[in-house]
């Protein structure tokens, strides 16, 4: 049975499963999402000071996807300082804040860095 690896949760297939669509399977649930997580972007665009929290359960640039991608590109206008929450494991992220606002990015249980708006 497939599982997820730990950090970046990419699909890791068990032995003999899959043996006439490993390809599909690779690309869309493995490969896409790796490069998704060394360089790809997700737009995020603040419309209010609502937390913002990310994970990576789903495919796409959405906020409920953000946590998987390597770039978080803050926009919009959250009116005050906004927490963008990410997933609590190992990660490097580049975030650009132009919210007109402060952000914080941290986990749940935890603070973060404060990116000031107009600065990554």
């Amino acid at each position: 049975m497939s599982t997820d690896s730990p950090l970046l949760k990419l699909t890791l297939q068990a032995l003999d499963e899959n043996p006439d669509t490993w390809g599909s399977i690779l690309n869309d649930s493995a490969i896409q999402l790796l490069e998704d997580s060394v360089a790809g972007a997700a737009v995020l665009t603040l419309t209010d000071q609502t937390d913002q929290t990310l994970n990576d359960d789903a495919g796409g640039p959405t906020n409920a996807a953000g946590a998987r991608y390597m770039i978080l590109a803050i926009g919009g206008s959250s009116g005050g300082p906004t927490n963008i929450i990410v997933p609590t494991r190992s990660k490097v992220y580049l975030v650009s804040n132009n919210s007109g606002s402060d952000i914080v990015v941290k986990t749940v249980a935890g603070t973060g860095p404060t990116i000031p708006d107009g600065e990554s």
